[in-house]
């Protein structure tokens, strides 16, 4: 069965052997690229064990963005959007990541869908909570920049001492403490469909569904029914929604 780890803490125990099978296991040591900036090989990455640094080109030096250790996931954005990668990802230290090409989750996706979504959905939340931390930062240079000056030379000096101790000594104990990370409660099961009153308006709401991007690839049955949850809210120009 894959690890303990957030990405797959809704699986059963037949579905976290369905991934397993699926699942690349890689070791790496420090300094190892797991993944380039431009990569055109979309996958899911989780870091099982160890730590990685994510930085990005601009042009004249490499910025670091973030450090990620055990339970974090990387490459999401590129596996749901299909572009290249749009960082680099490199090991400070020994460590395991596990590995999940788009080739073996489309195949999860034909033949164990439930499995899938709720992988795909964990990696969604992963990106919601980077965005929502990008939403702090900005509300914080916002509101002091020299506190957040201070803070984003703090992550450099913090950074680069980490990429430098790793290549001096590559065999080191690791020196990051583990982090305990409060997992979200699972959601509960959405309540049975039943269906809206008239007929007629779900059928319009369901033709309606078809003309946008995000449920264009549901079947007719899907909308239909995704339709008798739609409740339609009319607002005033100016008024906050």
């Amino acid at each position: 069965t894959v690890p303990d780890l957030p990405v797959f803490r809704t699986l059963t125990r037949k579905e976290s052997r369905e991934v397993a099978a699926i699942t690349q296991r890689i070791e790496f040591t420090p300094s190892t690229v797991l993944i380039s900036e431009g990569d055109a090989d979309p996958a899911l990455w989780i870091i099982e064990d160890g730590s990685v640094i994510v930085s990005k080109s601009t042009g004249h030096t490499n910025e670091s963005l973030s450090r990620l250790k055990r339970g974090d996931v990387l490459g999401e954005l590129s596996l749901l959007d299909g572009q290249a990668a749009s960082a680099t990802v490199t090991a400070t230290s020994p460590g395991v990541a596990l590995k999940i090409g788009q080739d073996q989750l489309r195949r999860l996706r034909d033949t164990q869908p439930l499995s899938y979504f709720k992988i795909v959905r964990e990696a969604v939340f992963a990106i919601v909570a980077r965005i929502r931390t990008m939403n702090g930062q900005i509300r914080e240079l916002q509101s002091d920049p020299a506190l957040a000056q201070r803070r984003v030379d703090a992550h450099k000096r913090r950074s680069a001492t980490e990429r430098l101790r790793s290549q001096e000594n590559p065999d080191r104990p690791r020196t990051l403490p583990t982090r305990t990370r409060a997992l979200r409660p699972i959601p509960e099961r959405v309540p049975a469909f039943i269906p809206a009153p008239y007929p007629n308006t779900v059928k319009k709401r369901a033709a309606w569904l078809r003309t946008v991007p995000t449920f264009r690839h549901l079947g007719d049955q899907t909308r239909m029914e995704l339709a008798g949850y739609i409740s339609e809210v009319s607002y005033e120009p100016d008024s906050e929604i």
